[in-house]
């Protein structure tokens, strides 16, 4: 299968220039969220201040604008792609009219009716994804706002107790008794202090990560109870803190899990997270994404990472790279009913030869267009080599059936012929 595992690699095109602006307002709104997190990761309470609050209200209104344009976009998409559609369609009726006796135009014309519903099924599901990452924006902000309104209001009661301090004098008078004992303790009282600092703080951004959670999923109290112990839980037996569970369940919430998904989702991932030494939050957000692209369900969470893991260890890639390709292909895999093992196969074949992350996922893509469609290079150069990429009842054959015919025609041309075909 050598060769066909060339072929695979260079029959990779460019992605339709219409993603081309989505990609970039998706390269705006992942610097949005890194800058998201880091303000969350701020030293101290500073994301608990008025300014820290200032600065995480703003870069959320500037996601929210970047989420408005690329649904616009997306919806710009659509429109094409629906049009598309309906060209497909009057084509197949009019060779259904006139070409009646010519069953290979018609069931050509078919297949690439059925590639554009694909296209549009996908379009859909991204716009849907989309309108729901607005909408849990917009509930972030308006907690933000809530908790900068009342950060504001503990800073004026603040300023007059410090004020009251200031003009106090209940404790100038400090026995000379005392001073020695004081000073004996000073050490002992910085360990203890710095300890009750920094347990301090865990406990706050965990807390603020469960706030987050709430504020996106719109949990109850008693919802939100049973988040917490699981957090916690996870925290004392995996090498993750609680405020990481916190995250993790950040973005399970984003991608629209209910609270027995989320529950049932959270310790595979953190699991997987760890094996994969890479941090919950982005395994969290990467893993939902993929799954919600291939069409899977909750129920094939456990499936799904043991293949994504199976995959990076016998190739030369990464878990996180793996899941980003599916973000980029999984709609045509689904769309073409491919296994999940043989998809993961042709992606450590890709990165094995140096196409890895999103770059694999778009030149796949592209592949099973030219493949299904039968209007590229690809489909035409299978044409002419009477080959299909569908069985008779009009399934999909696999990439393996594809590549393992072509070197069979291969195999029966000169190296000039199949050069030719190659290129």
């Amino acid at each position: 299968m050598a060769g066909g595992s060339e072929l695979l690699i260079r029959l990779g095109v460019e992605t339709a220039s219409a993603q081309k602006n989505i990609r970039e307002v998706n390269k705006e709104l992942k610097s949005l969220k890194d800058q998201i997190a880091l303000a969350n990761t701020a030293t101290g309470n500073y994301n608990k201040t008025s300014q820290g609050l200032s600065q995480q209200l703003s870069l959320q209104e500037k996601s929210l604008e970047a989420l408005n344009t690329k649904l616009k976009l997306q919806k710009e998409v659509y429109e094409k792609n629906r049009q598309e559609l309906e060209k497909r369609k009057d084509k197949l009726e009019e060779l259904q009219k006139t070409e009646s006796e010519n069953t290979k135009e018609i069931k050509k014309a078919q297949e690439q009716v059925e590639q554009a519903q694909r296209q549009l099924n996908q379009a859909n599901r991204d716009i849907q994804k989309t309108e729901a990452e607005i909408e849990a924006m917009n509930r972030t902000i308006g907690a933000t706002k809530t908790a900068l309104q009342e950060v504001e209001k503990q800073a004026k009661v603040q300023a007059i107790q410090q004020w009251a301090d200031e003009t106090s004098n209940k404790f100038k008078a400090v026995s000379k008794a005392c001073t020695s004992m004081a000073m004996a303790l000073t050490p002992m009282a910085m360990v203890i202090s710095s300890a009750f600092k920094s347990a301090f703080q865990s406990a706050s951004e965990f807390e603020q990560g469960l706030a987050n959670v709430q504020a996106v999923a719109g949990f109850t109290q008693e919802e939100l109870s049973q988040v917490r112990d699981e957090a916690k839980r996870l925290g004392q037996e995996l090498p993750i803190t609680a405020k990481d569970c916190a995250d993790g369940f950040g973005y399970l919430a984003l991608a629209g899990y209910d609270l027995e998904q989320q529950l049932a989702s959270i310790e595979p991932i953190a699991k997987a997270s760890v094996a994969w030494q890479e941090d919950l939050g982005t395994t969290s957000d990467l893993v939902t994404d993929s799954l919600s692209t291939l069409g899977m369900e909750v129920e094939d969470l456990g499936k799904y990472l043991n293949v994504v893991s199976q995959a990076q260890a016998s190739s030369n890639t990464t878990a996180t790279d793996m899941l980003k390709a599916y973000i980029q292909v999984g709609g045509v895999l689904n769309g073409l009913n491919i296994p999940l093992e043989e998809s993961a196969s042709l992606l450590g074949i890709m990165a094995n030869r140096g196409v890895k992350a999103q770059e694999a996922g778009n030149a796949l893509s592209s592949v099973m267009a030219n493949l299904t469609t039968g209007t590229g290079r690809a489909g035409k150069a299978l044409e002419a080599l009477g080959i299909s990429a569908f069985d008779s009842a009009g399934n999909f054959r696999g990439m393996e059936a594809i590549l393992t015919d072509l070197n069979k025609a291969f195999s029966t041309m000169s190296e000039e012929e199949a050069n030719y075909y190659k290129a």
